[in-house]
């Protein structure tokens, strides 16, 4: 298991709202976001 801080970021309700909608199974928030720049990076 990694030793990881958490943190928070202030992000409009909007913004919260649909990256909840893109989680799924037992994701956590940071794998959605990850999973997100991962993405941005290959294309």
């Amino acid at each position: 298991m990694n030793a990881m801080s958490n943190t928070s970021i202030a992000v409009a309700a909007e913004t919260r709202d649909n990256l909840r909608a893109l989680k799924t199974g037992g994701q956590t928030y940071d794998d959605v976001l990850v999973e997100l720049m991962e993405h941005y990076e290959e294309s």
